[in-house]
Order: structure tokens, then C-alpha cells, then sequence
């Protein structure tokens, strides 16, 4: 055996490594990553959603506070209020009703902004000193109050013969604008 030979095999086998823990270690590295990136993902496709519950919730609490605050405001009344016949400048739904028809059957097409009243003012809400907002939305909420039949016939009670019935349509925002929710309702009165 010769020196060459006797040297060859002596060597320590760490020396005859070519990178192999370092290439491991590399990918090892890219997977924890990979799942780092995806967590952080989810993270924040979660935040989003709840993000956009809220602005939901907030949308339909508003809307259901100013639906609540016009069906008091009509029961209240003393007299029967005035019909508009259209919706426009000359008519003041603080103190008038739509009459049956003038409200689009899409009320989403109403222009919310011009026509209906606001939340915390008139028929809106508290009668007209401000203390009716709600909190946290980009905008009051809205309602447009609509006499929508005269109860009359046989079926009525011998007492009160007629019934007027009124729809009530609200709209109410979120945090933001794209939140919107609209809800209806159908109130039965007594003649005033």
C-alpha cells in the first residue's frame, strides 16, 4: 500500500460532504416561507370579512332605527297627513306621505339623497332637534313614508270601518357607502 493510498482513506468523511445540509436548509427555509406568506394571507382575507360584517351590521341597525323612528311618527300624527303626488321640490315628506305609486317599485332607483328624509329630523326621527343620528356610518339614514291603501268593506270592525295602511321604506349606510341596506315595512292605523 502506498502513502497516496493510505492518505485517502484517512480522511474524515465530513471533509467529503459537497453542500448537502445547505441545500436541505435552503428549502426548509422556502416552506417555512411559503406557510408564512399563507398564514399571513388568511390573516388578512379574515380581517377583511370581518371588516365588511360590521359595515353590514352597522347598515341595517341604522336603517332599522329610522324605519322604527317613522312608524312612531305616524302613529303620533293627529291629523291625516297630505299626499304628494310626485316626488319632488314641492313636496316636504317631514310633513306629507307619498301617495300610492309615486315611490318607484325598485326603491333602490330613488334618489335617497333628495327626496327622502333624514334620520333625526321630521318624520325621521326625534322631531327636529338633532339628538336622533347614529354613530359611525358615512351618512344619516333615510325614509320615505307612502300611503298605501284605505282599509274599507265589510271585513272591518263595526267600530272602525276604514284602516289606513302606510309602507315605510327606509335606508340606512354602513362605515362606508358601499354598505347599503334597505328595509320596509307595512303600518296599519286607525283613522286620526
Amino acid at each position: 500500500m502506498t502513502a497516496a493510498t493510505h492518505a485517502r482513506r484517512s480522511i474524515p468523511p465530513t471533509h467529503r460532504q459537497r453542500g448537502a445540509i445547505l441545500i436541505v436548509s435552503l428549502l426548509m427555509l422556502l416552506v417555512l416561507t411559503l406557510l408564512a406568506l399563507a398564514t399571513m394571507r388568511a390573516a388578512t382575507f379574515e380581517e377583511r370579512m370581518a371588516g365588511n360584517a360590521r359595515d353590514v351590521n352597522l347598515s341595517f341597525q341604522s336603517a332599522e332605527a329610522a324605519l322604527r323612528a317613522a312608524e312612531d311618527a305616524i302613529l303620533a300624527l293627529d291629523a291625516e297627513p297630505l299626499r304628494c303626488l310626485v316626488l319632488d321640490a314641492t313636496c316636504d315628506l317631514q310633513t306629507a306621505v307619498a301617495e300610492r305609486g309615486v315611490v318607484p317599485a325598485d326603491v333602490r332607483t330613488l334618489p335617497w339623497n333628495t327626496v327622502a328624509v333624514p334620520y333625526g329630523t321630521g318624520r325621521g326621527g326625534d322631531g327636529g332637534d338633532g339628538a336622533g343620528t347614529v354613530d359611525n356610518v358615512a351618512g344619516q339614514p333615510r325614509v320615505v313614508v307612502e300611503h298605501y291603501e284605505t282599509l274599507d268593506g265589510p271585513l272591518m270592525d263595526a267600530d272602525d270601518e276604514v284602516r289606513l295602511v302606510y309602507r315605510v321604506i327606509a335606508r340606512g349606510v354602513g362605515g362606508t357607502d358601499t354598505a347599503q341596506t334597505i328595509l320596509e315595512s307595512t303600518l296599519t292605523r286607525y283613522p286620526y
